[in-house]
């Protein structure tokens, strides 16, 4: 009895992929905006890029959440992301505060998964976490750089 009353909640690393998943959904539909609205091409770029790996990992997410746990989705007390402001914008203040956005999100991308890589009992989704922490820094340092060059010249650097 007690083993199927457990089993309606959602472990740790459940949760983790359930909250991680809804991280980089947010972050898919910033990426979105940005492919169709960036001004400059590098941000485009980078943007599909976040967008088509993201994605990827979203479903790798879901296929080890399957098998780790039957239980629903852990219900997110997160607030969600307000984008309105971002998607006012256009044109060169458009990559700006997009490349502002996304390093911030990153951060909290960074965070989630340092702070759970801890805690996480499935090896393949611990390798996932620290691997995902260490790629969200690097992508992070690299929007704040072309945020740097955007906002004083408007070229980007690679």
């Amino acid at each position: 009895y007690l083993h199927s009353f457990f089993g309606y909640f959602p472990s740790y690393d459940a949760k983790f992929l359930d909250q991680f998943s809804e991280h980089h959904s947010d972050a898919i539909k910033m990426g979105e905006m940005a492919s169709s609205k960036a001004a400059n091409p590098e941000v485009k770029k980078m943007a599909e890029k976040m967008v088509g790996d993201q994605t990827d990992e979203i479903k790798k997410m879901k296929e080890w959440r399957e098998k780790i746990s039957s239980a629903p989705p852990a219900v997110s007390k997160k607030k969600k992301m307000d984008m309105s402001s971002l998607n006012q914008k256009n044109g060169r203040d458009f990559d700006i505060a997009f490349l502002d956005m996304m390093a911030k999100h990153h951060q909290q991308g960074v965070s989630m998964a340092k702070e759970a890589s801890a805690k996480l009992s499935n090896p393949e989704v611990k390798t996932f976490a620290k691997n995902a922490a260490e790629k969200q820094d690097q992508e992070r340092q690299k929007l704040l750089k072309m945020k740097k060059s955007e906002s004083s010249d408007g070229t980007m650097t690679k």
